[in-house]
């Protein structure tokens, strides 16, 4: 809807019809629908286009120059609209801001996981390794050997490069080091080279496969035998009537 000078009558004033999106391939159209006086006559030439529309009388009415002009200027300004709307839905889109790559060195950080843990002569204790890990070694490597084999994730495959990818030592350390001292998941950046969304991904897929595996033998309801083995260990540790506590989970025995 095109508005028309201020300046004509009321019965000279016409509504200017327009497309919402022009068509790139066909001629612009347009039509006008004027409100003159009751028998009255009018022709209209835009470019080369002519709108006739008579009546019983044959009188002409024609347009000034300066009412031409703004009704040039305003079709001008509806069509640059239009190709502006194609040209935004037809332009190419922003692409994305890719994330930096970090070159980590994973390699690196299972070679220090090994020597500091796993090898014969590892850096660190037995006693540190259970105040670290929450458990003792043969119990750790029977779980992660167990991941390894029956899980397609914690097994240490090459990408497309050719380069080997996190071990599954790496993975199952980072999950047991954020679940044992309630991290974050960047804080074992620095240590096992992997960053703060694979870590979450290894303590996720760690979590749901501890439970698929052991749900049925240590994460159920005990059973008599089990409470009477429980009560006699902790009352020769001097806990009678205790069958375990998680605030003295931390205690040394």
């Amino acid at each position: 809807l095109l508005q028309t000078p201020k300046h004509l009558p009321k019965h000279q004033k016409l509504l200017l019809q327009t497309p919402k999106h022009l068509s790139l391939f066909s001629p612009l159209t347009f039509s006008l629908y004027p409100i003159p006086s009751k028998h009255q006559n009018f022709s209209y030439k835009h470019k080369n286009t002519t709108t006739k529309m008579a009546s019983s009388s044959h009188n002409t009415f024609s347009f000034s120059q300066e009412f031409e002009e703004a009704m040039d200027d305003e079709f001008e300004s509806c069509v640059q609209e239009c190709f502006d709307d194609i040209n935004e839905v037809l332009g190419p889109k922003k692409s994305k801001k890719k994330r930096a790559y970090i070159d980590r060195g994973r390699e690196d950080g299972n070679i220090r996981l090994i020597s500091d843990y796993f090898s014969e002569n590892a850096v660190y204790s037995d006693a540190m390794f259970r105040r670290r890990y929450r458990m003792n070694r043969p119990l750790f490597m029977r779980i992660v050997n167990k991941l390894s084999t029956e899980l397609l994730f914690f097994r240490q495959r090459p990408d497309g490069t050719g380069r080997l990818g996190l071990s599954g030592l790496q993975k199952c350390t980072a999950a047991i080091r954020m679940m044992a001292y309630g991290s974050a998941a960047d804080a074992v950046d620095e240590y096992l080279r992997l960053g703060s969304s694979t870590a979450l991904t290894c303590l996720h897929n760690f979590v749901n496969a501890i439970i698929y595996f052991y749900e049925e033998d240590y994460l159920r309801r005990p059973t008599p035998a089990d409470l009477k083995r429980l009560l006699k260990v902790a009352e020769t540790r001097g806990f009678p009537g205790s069958i375990g506590s998680i605030d003295c989970m931390h205690w040394e025995w």
